[in-house]
């Protein structure tokens, strides 16, 4: 068996409150070369981001899922946990949550657009912004609220967002199944391969046959400039190294639009461990259209390794979505 601590969760920040892209997971030495290969589309997958809207609108663009005792969300470009510290709602219980997370009582104030009692701390670094509301629950405890985006911190939405959790007032509708037997793109639902698997909200892998994250906007123009900023935190990191960049002509959803196919050769730390799955470039399409009435932004990848289909040019999962002209 081999141990191997998956660190995803550093392009969003050093918190582990958002642990559905971290985890720890031991395998035997045939499974290796599938976790390091998929290991790989984490450096390159993150969420993008929009603006405010009103409360309908925002919740028409919600995603969340629950798994293993807390609430995960996103929207807007933001990453959401929402989970119960199990600590008193009190100066001794504020003390272990500030110590746990790494802030001071100086950095905390009460937020009175939040419904009920709490504080907030707001920090921003080279990995992006982080919001953490400390919320007081029914039973008297601090609820963790943790907000992480790469910029342009939006204080209208986490508070909205905040709220309609403390009244309970997301629709179990938003909350997807934990299985990717199928996944909800942009109100189509779309059966997938028995292997697939979440690695995120909206954000799937199946090894050998592609990746994909996606997310609802606003407009179209929010979509099309996330997936711009998307393309330029990619092209920042020094993982990875694009070699071809061009437009391309594609069917997405059944409507006609271009998306920018860009080749990522990987280098580094990164590139031994792409090495070691067989993978050697990453092929990456950023596409923004407006489907069924939605305005989606979505990334799509897949390895020169991975199983192409013969009649569109790209991996299964990629060919649910979207066809090359």
């Amino acid at each position: 068996m081999i141990d191997f601590l998956y660190i995803g969760i550093i392009i969003f920040g050093k918190y582990n409150y958002f642990c559905i892209f971290a985890g720890y997971f031991s395998f035997t030495k045939t499974h290796y070369p599938i976790i390091m290969k998929h290991y790989i589309f984490f450096l390159l997958y993150s969420f993008i981001f929009a603006t405010y809207a009103q409360e309908l609108s925002l919740l028409d663009r919600l995603s969340a899922i629950k798994n293993g005792g807390k609430d995960f969300y996103a929207i807007d470009g933001y990453i959401i946990t929402n989970e119960n510290l199990n600590l008193p709602f009190d100066e001794k219980g504020f003390k272990k949550a500030y110590r746990k997370l790494k802030v001071t009582a100086q950095e905390a104030t009460a937020n009175p657009r939040v419904l009920v009692d709490n504080y907030m701390v707001v920090k921003e670094t080279d990995e992006g912004v982080q919001s953490l509301y400390f919320v007081k629950n029914k039973a008297n405890n601090i609820a963790l609220f943790y907000f992480a985006k790469l910029k342009n911190r939006e204080p209208e939405v986490e508070e909205a967002l905040v709220n309609l959790i403390i009244e309970n007032k997301i629709p179990e509708d938003k909350y997807a199944p934990t299985d990717a037997s199928s996944i909800n793109f942009a109100g189509r639902t779309i059966p997938l391969m028995d292997d697939c698997y979440f690695t995120g909200i909206n954000t799937v892998l199946c090894p050998y046959n592609g990746g994909m994250n996606w997310d609802i906007y606003r407009t179209l123009e929010d979509a099309q400039q996330a997936v711009a900023d998307q393309f330029a935190v990619n092209t920042q990191r020094k993982s990875v190294k694009p070699t071809q960049e061009e437009e391309v002509d594609v069917i997405f959803e059944e409507v006609p639009t271009k998306a920018k196919r860009v080749v990522f050769d990987l280098k580094g730390v990164t590139s031994l461990l792409a090495g070691m799955s067989g993978g050697k470039t990453l092929t990456v399409y950023y596409v923004a259209q407006v489907v069924r009435n939605r305005p989606v932004g979505c990334v799509m990848s897949f390895w020169n390794n991975d199983n192409i289909n013969s009649n569109t040019g790209l991996p299964l999962l990629l060919s649910r979505v979207m066809r090359l002209k």
